[in-house]
């Protein structure tokens, strides 16, 4: 009896085990050594600014693809993109917004979960220095299926913003221009 009931007893707890391990397979927390950071994202040059407060947007490319784009978003007025590519690298990129001093964003972690990613970010400010500053960072998060995805920002464990964003298949087109 008490053989059976050791096994039994084993049987459940190795089934709680593989449960919670097939509930968090799902989650995983991003390397944070490619996220490029930044207090001066749009350079000294801020009058032309027409968003000024915090966001999330979504670039595609390299980081400094992804950091003309947020100028070319803030500055040249373009439409941020909704609608990315299966066939580029995604960016995340939080804007805190145009201070009139020094500030930065800390990120403390970074979790990508089924279709989502949470963004947990501190916000620092340096009081003393007039010295305006644009804090920014800019995540890789990499090549990602086709299908609908949510960026979520925490600052301090307060929701602040969110963003949804779809990655479709990459255009198929042919250049039937003739070569010269």
């Amino acid at each position: 009896m008490k053989r059976v009931l050791s096994k039994a007893l084993l049987m459940s707890m190795f089934l709680v085990l593989a449960a919670g391990n097939a509930a968090s397979e799902g989650e995983k927390t991003l390397d944070l050594t490619a996220v490029l950071r930044t207090s001066y994202s749009l350079g000294g040059d801020t009058a032309a600014v027409k968003g000024t407060e915090e966001a999330i947007y979504l670039a595609q490319g390299d980081t400094n693809k992804a950091l003309t784009a947020l100028k070319n978003i803030l500055i040249e007025h373009k439409p941020p993109p909704r609608a990315l590519n299966d066939n580029e690298e995604v960016d995340i990129i939080i804007f805190r917004g145009v201070l009139t001093t020094l500030g930065k964003i800390e990120l403390t972690k970074v979790v990508s979960k089924d279709n989502s990613f949470e963004v947990y970010a501190k916000y620092l400010d340096i009081t003393g220095l007039n010295t305006p500053s644009q804090p920014a960072v800019i995540i890789p998060v990499g090549k990602l299926p086709i299908g609908k995805y949510s960026a979520v920002l925490y600052v301090a464990g307060e929701l602040r913003k969110k963003a949804e964003f779809t990655v479709r298949r990459t255009p198929f087109c042919i250049d039937l221009r003739g070569k010269p």
